[in-house]
């Protein structure tokens, strides 16, 4: 149910109706991880990385953690790589996936992301996928073109 207000609440934001989406989340594709990251520390030099950079293919992902840092994201070429810290316990992280970019023509980007690890301890997570009904044509937005 949040995902789905989530996805009205980005309509909105997108100066569009708060129902536009709604069609496309009939039969919704929504698939949960659990995830482990292991206390090896990362060695970004070299490469080693808890989780490599990538960014999620969907529309949008609700990522709920413990408090371990090492979540990052990528801003821009001036800043670089930077530290998202673990949300309160009950709240998410929202990441927009590269669905979302391509809906809005690049207007919205999809969030480029990384894990890390200090090395002092173990690190888990649970990103829960959300995106629309397996037959959605994903084309822009008419009012993200031109």
């Amino acid at each position: 149910h949040i995902s789905f207000q989530l996805v009205q609440l980005i309509a909105i934001a997108l100066d569009l109706p708060q129902n536009h989406f709604d069609q496309h989340f009939q039969e919704p594709i929504a698939l949960l991880r659990l995830l482990h990251y292991s206390n090896e520390k990362s060695e970004t030099n070299e490469g080693i990385y808890a989780c490599g950079a990538h960014s999620d293919y969907g529309m949008v992902t609700l990522l709920a953690t413990d408090d371990t840092p090492g979540l990052q994201i990528y801003y821009n070429e001036d800043l670089g790589w930077v530290d998202v810290p673990p949300p309160p316990l009950g709240t998410f992280v929202v990441n927009l996936g590269d669905m979302m970019e391509r809906w809005t023509n690049g207007k919205v980007k999809s969030t480029l992301h990384r894990v890390i690890s200090s090395g002092s301890k173990d690190r888990y997570s649970i990103p829960f996928f959300y995106d629309p009904s397996f037959d959605t044509l994903v084309v822009p937005l008419d009012n993200c073109i031109g």
